[in-house]
C-alpha cells in the first residue's frame, strides 16, 4: 500500500460511522520528505517536522499554523503520540491535532471543528500502530 493509501485510511469513519478527521499527512522524519498528505497539510515544511521530533517542543507549527503542545509522549514507549491544539484561526476556531511517531515516519492528523483530541488521537494511534507493523 502507498502512503497515500494510508492517508485514505486515516480519513475513513470511526467505529460509530463519524468522520472525525479533516486532514492527514505522513512524513519520513529523517529525510524530512513527505510521503503523502491531504491538501490542507500539503504545506508542511521540513523544518516543522524537525521541530516536531525534537526532544522538547512547546509551541510548534503544522503547515504554518501555530499549535500548543498539550501532551507530549512522542518519545515515550508504548504511546509515541503528541497531542496539539491549534491557536485560534480568524473565526476563533481551534482544532485538535495528533502526531504519531513510527520507526521512520510521523503521522499527522487534524480533526474537524468540534472533534475532541481523544477522537483524533485514537485515529492517529491506530494508523501509527499499523505503520509500525509494516516497518515504516
Amino acid at each position: 500500500m502507498s502512503a497515500q493509501s494510508y492517508i485514505d485510511v486515516l480519513m475513513r469513519p470511526d467505529h460509530y460511522g463519524f468522520y472525525p478527521m479533516a486532514e492527514g499527512a505522513i512524513w519520513e522524519f529523517r529525510s524530512c520528505m513527505p510521503l503523502g498528505s491531504t491538501p490542507g497539510l500539503s504545506g508542511i515544511k521540513p523544518d516543522e517536522i524537525r521541530k516536531l521530533v525534537s526532544d522538547t517542543p512547546t509551541v510548534v507549527c503544522i503547515a504554518g499554523q501555530k499549535c500548543l503542545v498539550l501532551r507530549d509522549e512522542l518519545h515515550c514507549a508504548p504511546i509515541y503520540l503528541m497531542d496539539l491544539k491549534t491557536m485560534p484561526d480568524a473565526e476563533g476556531n481551534k482544532y485538535s491535532i495528533c502526531v504519531g511517531k513510527c520507526k521512520t515516519a510521523v503521522v499527522i492528523g487534524k480533526g474537524k471543528k468540534g472533534v475532541t483530541g481523544g477522537q483524533v488521537s485514537n485515529m492517529v494511534g491506530i494508523l501509527r500502530s499499523a505503520l509500525c507493523e509494516i516497518g515504516l
